[in-house]
């Protein structure tokens, strides 16, 4: 995490995937947007607290598979 800073705000960087573990995903969360990452594609089974100009999308991934299952399985 020490280069991070800096590598997201030489390019200019304004999204990040995060799949962390649940116990450090706001910490995580709370540095990108510190950093200046506006978009979070959330894979952490937590909701995150963020400011309101912050945009999350959280993914579900056992939901996710389990919607692949029912497809191959049909």
């Amino acid at each position: 995490m020490n280069l991070l800073p800096k590598f997201i705000t030489d390019h200019f960087i304004k999204m990040a995937i995060l799949s962390v573990p649940p116990t450090a995903a706001q910490e995580v969360a709370n540095q990108l947007i510190d950093f200046g990452v506006v978009a979070i594609l959330n894979f952490a089974p937590i909701v995150l607290s963020v400011p309101d100009e912050i945009t999350v999308n959280n993914v579900n991934l056992a939901m996710e598979l389990e919607n692949l299952s029912y497809f191959i399985n049909e």
